[in-house]
């Protein structure tokens, strides 16, 4: 995560840029969908900020938000 957050993460890196809602439900650790041709690690940003990794699966998105930094309230 802190790879994610220093800013020296290569451009070569995939990137996938994330909506309000869908950064929300990222920093909720929560489910979320991309629809991307992309598969395995990803750096997921909102307004070109990186927020964290996820791993894209064939069938489903493996958030790694650490869980000690979830948003709690709804």
């Amino acid at each position: 995560h802190a790879l994610a957050l220093s800013g020296i993460v290569s451009d070569n890196v995939n990137r996938i840029e994330l909506d309000f809602d869908q950064a929300i439900l990222y920093l909720k650790r929560k489910e979320i969908k991309i629809d991307s041709e992309q598969k395995g690690w990803s750096l997921v940003t909102f307004k070109n900020h990186p927020l964290g990794w996820v791993n894209i699966l064939p069938n489903r998105v493996n958030n790694y938000y650490p869980k000690e930094l979830r948003i709690l309230k709804d």
